[in-house]
């Protein structure tokens, strides 16, 4: 399909090029392209675009669904870890044996962080990061007009599909 396209690219170009030096007139230059099938491998290239965008979402959409399944999973995981560990506290047993495992109640310590901003700590206990640049900015101060040393304005072309 594609390099249905790529052949058919390259005839219209030595068609323009006859056209443009007046070695064929423009009825001609359209009935050729239009007998070449151009418009039925444009097609057929989009419908291929329109399937590939159609199963990337239903990928994503599955990933999403995935992503809840997994975060259920999980959850239903650590109840469960919960009411192993509030039954081992009743019994007070540190370890039990159950068939073939093995279960041992262990602990760890973690922070709880009491202040939601983070600059409230003292400063030994904070990372440094490098600036993060507002592309966003940037791109408006450029199409204003403004010359921002190190960046340009660059156009990018793209097709759409209705």
């Amino acid at each position: 399909m594609n390099n249905l396209l790529y052949d058919i690219n390259a005839q219209i170009a030595q068609l323009t090029e006859s056209l443009s030096e007046g070695e064929i007139d423009q009825q001609t230059y359209l009935d050729t392209i239009e007998a070449m099938g151009a418009e039925e491998a444009v097609e057929q290239i989009v419908r291929s675009i329109m399937n590939l965008e159609a199963e990337a979402e239903a990928v994503r959409i599955e990933k999403m669904s995935l992503d809840g399944k997994q975060k259920h999973l999980e959850q239903a995981a650590d109840n469960l870890r919960k009411i192993l560990t509030l039954h081992m506290e009743l019994v007070n047993q540190p370890q039990l044996q159950a068939g073939i495992f093995s279960v041992t109640k262990g602990s760890t310590q973690s922070v709880e962080l009491l202040y939601e901003d983070v600059t409230n700590y003292p400063a030994d206990y904070l990372i440094s990061q490098k600036p993060k640049l507002d592309k966003r900015k940037l791109l408006k101060d450029l199409k204003d007009g403004k010359m921002v040393d190190g960046a340009v304005l660059k156009q990018t072309d793209y097709i759409k599909i209705k």
